[in-house]
């Protein structure tokens, strides 16, 4: 027998204007509103309870679905101990309609890009620059950043670029105070 949950994620699916923002109905609010509240009834609760519970459904949905599409090791084991959302089978028909990625996200993978790329051309004046003088390397200076580059191999590529960025942030502070 269907339990709550399960009804809730089928009534609302044969509601597209729920959850399909490319619909004209999806910004009428009355017609949404009606909706709910016919929902609802169909369950035996009040319209917000309804309503909460489907954007707890959906936020979760979101997650596991998102945690799901990053890339995965090999194995198919590790694909199946990944997926720990209850209803994330009953819910795939929700996938088109995830935004692929957060605008405050975007916008903060921009910045940490231009801060890194200021900081490598920064980085890279001074070499030139340092590369006319008379330089002197520290053995413990050449130790550490051997050290970094070791582990450096153990992170993940998909975190590289974070880490890398993270690393030029200090880097280029300092060097703008010579």
């Amino acid at each position: 027998m269907n339990n709550f949950e399960e009804l809730l994620i089928s009534y609302v699916e044969q509601s597209p204007h729920l959850y399909n923002k490319s619909l004209k109905d999806y910004k009428d609010e009355g017609m949404k509103q009606n909706t709910w509240t016919s929902i609802a009834i169909k369950l035996e609760s009040e319209p917000e309870k309804v309503k909460k519970r489907w954007e707890n459904l959906r936020n979760n949905f979101v997650r596991a679905y998102r945690t799901y599409n990053e890339k995965l090791p090999s194995s198919s084991a590790a694909v199946e101990k990944r997926i720990t959302f209850l209803y994330f089978r009953a819910m795939l028909w929700l996938a088109p309609y995830i935004r692929k990625e957060n605008l405050s996200k975007v916008k903060s993978k921009k910045s940490d890009l231009s801060t890194a790329v200021v900081a490598f051309k920064t980085l890279v004046d001074y070499k030139t620059n340092a590369s006319t003088q008379k330089t002197i390397t520290d053995p413990a200076d050449d130790a550490f950043l051997q050290s970094i580059i070791l582990d450096m191999g153990k992170i993940k590529p998909r975190y590289r670029i974070q880490f890398k960025c993270e690393l030029m942030k200090p880097i280029y502070t300092l060097t703008q105070m010579e």
